[in-house]
């Protein structure tokens, strides 16, 4: 059984750091910006299925919009740029590095909840990518809840 990941600790401290010291703006300067991107990485690789270099997290935010495009769905203008901007990025070398790149800018544009929530709300999509829930965040409906609440307040957050 999934226990409540410590990566939640992590985020919950850097919100409420935020909120007590009444920080403006978080900046890569600033040693939780980079303990919080840490934390939702972990939290984004923990349970996938196939764990090599060529297949990480940033595998199914490019299966997402691929998705999103097929059926016609609302693309949230924010992602659809920052996955425009990542491709275009040549200095980025690979699928890690594509991967945090996504989470700075999707958080610089309080964006990262909108797929996260997708996941949250297609759980069938969740499990193409994340092991049985016990195993996951993002293929446990309660956890995901959860660390969709936390992104979703980051995300009223100016980077």
């Amino acid at each position: 059984m999934l226990q409540t990941p410590a990566q939640f600790g992590v985020i919950k401290k850097c919100i409420l750091d935020v909120h007590q010291k009444q920080i403006k703006t978080l900046d890569d300067q600033m040693s939780v910006v980079r303990d919080l991107c840490e934390a939702i990485e972990s939290l984004f690789r923990l349970g996938l299925t196939n764990r090599s270099r060529t297949r990480d997290y940033y595998s199914w935010m490019e299966d997402l919009m691929k998705k999103l495009k097929q059926e016609k769905s609302f693309i949230h203008p924010d992602f659809s740029a920052a996955l425009k901007s990542v491709r275009k990025n040549n200095s980025l070398c690979n699928i890690q590095g594509k991967g945090r790149q996504m989470i700075r800018y999707l958080l610089q544009r309080g964006r990262l909840d909108f797929p996260i929530h997708y996941m949250q709300n297609h759980p069938q999509f969740a499990e193409k990518f994340y092991q049985h829930p016990t195993e996951s965040v993002l293929a446990h409906e309660i956890l995901v809840q959860i660390f969709g609440s936390l992104i979703s307040e980051l995300c009223r957050m100016t980077f």
